[in-house]
């Protein structure tokens, strides 16, 4: 929108004005006792996603996928999954912005938001095409050994 004059506020709306922004600024867009509980769910459930995934893919190195996993690395939010002849998976927490990002090298980057469903489980779903997290590594572990996977988000 042009205006084709200048706006100007005299005093007494200024005088009314600023009250409602300072008001309005003070106040928390969450309430800090949701924001608690959102901040404590979010990080427990994203640990137990990603030390399941963690805890799948080192059963798989110990078994079927033994000369195919070169490293699994598990620290402070972050893991790391070496695979021979593919690159580095490297899946890890994004406190900030409440989310788990995989950065995979067959299929590329991906940000993930946790869901609660109907029943009270979690999901992982990609806040673009709203794809599963743990169907996206099951579809690439398909893909690249032919070996049905299952990646359980809730162990």
């Amino acid at each position: 929108i042009f205006f084709r004059e200048p706006l100007f506020f005299d005093a007494m709306m200024l005088r009314r004005f600023i009250p409602v922004v300072q008001t309005a600024l003070r106040r928390p867009l969450v309430p800090p006792q949701q924001l608690q509980w959102y901040s404590t769910d979010y990080l427990e459930n994203c640990d137990v996603a990603l030390e399941s995934i963690h805890n799948t893919v080192d059963e798989l190195a110990d078994g079927p996928l033994a000369d195919d996993v070169d490293d699994i690395m598990y620290d402070s939010g972050v893991l790391s999954i070496q695979l021979k002849n593919v690159g580095t998976y490297i899946i890890n927490r994004q406190a900030p912005n409440k989310q788990i990002w995989l950065s995979s090298p067959v299929s590329g980057p991906f940000h993930y938001d946790m869901v609660c469903t109907d029943d009270g489980s979690v999901q992982w779903l990609d806040t673009k095409d709203k794809h599963d997290l743990a169907q996206k590594l099951a579809q690439e572990f398909k893909h690249l050994y032919n070996q049905d996977v299952e990646f359980l988000m809730d162990e």
